[in-house]
């Protein structure tokens, strides 16, 4: 995915590389030959033909928080060493033309942003002539997206105009630079045990996130409250998964329903500083037990009924639903 202009000089998003992908009891930023290593940054260098008389290409890095690979897995043919004073290498006249290179954020105290610069140099006067750089920052949030009934997560969606949350997910990663993350609504249990809560644990533990934001459709809205309530479970003592300090600056309801039945899910979520609760009630009226959200004690909590044709199965494709959302969290979630 290329990365948004916009984004190349006020800082891309990265994880810092502190958990174990593989399994193997040793963190991946001091690991090999990574299986299934997920936090490096693919960025692609095209310099042309590397070996033009009176030309030199140079990488630099600003500081050592970051390594950079040649290899996806990590700590593998390194383009740096690991020593503090090297932070500018000449690329080899032999090279490609176009070359994917992996950067990595090793440092896991380190806030500061750091850039990689791909330099041109004229040799018969030893002067740079173009330069362009990309600026990173590593990430302090995470955002969990939580579908509806049978909503499987794809990027891209599955049945386009059919899978808005998804949609509006997508959107946010990749041209606001969140670190999103996208589950079926079955991926996380009535007492919030699964995948989006190992992630979690996961970011706040092994990668520095401080900040946790839970976005849910319909059953996924159930699935929203759940995870809060076992993320509270290690705040006040009860698990003890969680080593880290964190907070829950955003949730967000689109019409949500309980994780086991059809009815409004009506509990504001655990440990959120802010709540955006949107829902309808035209599908099958106020009835019990048929889907529709209601009032969940949000600091918006805005019954959208009045929307022509709006129900429990299209409001997550709605524009002004998803923009209304999408802003929301920009205002209350840093990304970095």
């Amino acid at each position: 995915m290329p990365i948004p202009e916009d984004l190349e000089e006020t800082g891309v998003g990265i994880r810092r590389n502190g958990d174990d992908d593989d399994n193997d009891n040793i963190a991946d930023r001091f690991d090999v030959n990574v299986a299934g290593e997920d936090d490096l940054i693919r960025v692609t260098m095209e310099t042309g033909n590397r070996s033009m008389p009176g030309v030199r290409f140079e990488l630099n890095r600003s500081t050592t928080d970051i390594n950079v690979w040649r290899s996806a897995t990590s700590n593998t043919n390194a383009i740096f060493d690991l020593s503090p004073t090297n932070l500018s290498t000449v690329l080899p006249a032999t090279g490609p033309a176009i070359e994917d290179i992996y950067v990595e954020w090793a440092n896991m105290s380190s806030t500061a942003s750091t850039s990689l610069k791909l330099s041109v140099w004229d040799t018969t006067h030893n002067q740079e002539v173009f330069f362009d750089t990309v600026v990173f920052d590593p990430f302090k949030s995470i955002v969990i997206v939580l579908g509806g009934e049978n909503q499987v997560p794809a990027d891209p969606v599955n049945f386009p105009g059919d899978h808005g949350i998804f949609d509006m997910a997508i959107d946010i990663y990749r041209n606001d630079g969140y670190d999103v993350f996208m589950y079926d609504e079955d991926d996380s249990n009535t007492q919030g045990v699964g995948a989006p809560y190992d992630e979690i644990v996961e970011a706040i533990n092994n990668r520095g996130v401080t900040e946790v934001a839970i976005i849910g459709y319909s059953h996924g809205g159930g699935s929203t409250y759940s995870l809060s309530w076992r993320l509270n479970e290690n705040v006040i003592g009860n698990l003890t998964d969680i080593t880290g300090t964190f907070t829950v600056p955003y949730t967000a309801y689109i019409d949500a329903v309980t994780d086991w039945t059809g009815s409004p899910e009506n509990r504001r979520p655990h440990l959120s500083l802010f709540h955006t609760n949107q829902y309808e009630r035209n599908t099958w009226g106020n009835l019990p037990g048929l889907p529709h959200g209601g009032p969940a004690g949000g600091d918006d909590d805005i019954d959208r009924s009045y929307i022509v044709g709006i129900n429990h199965f299209n409001i997550d494709d709605d524009p002004l639903i998803l923009s209304f959302t999408h802003t929301r969290l920009k205002q209350k979630v840093p990304t970095k």
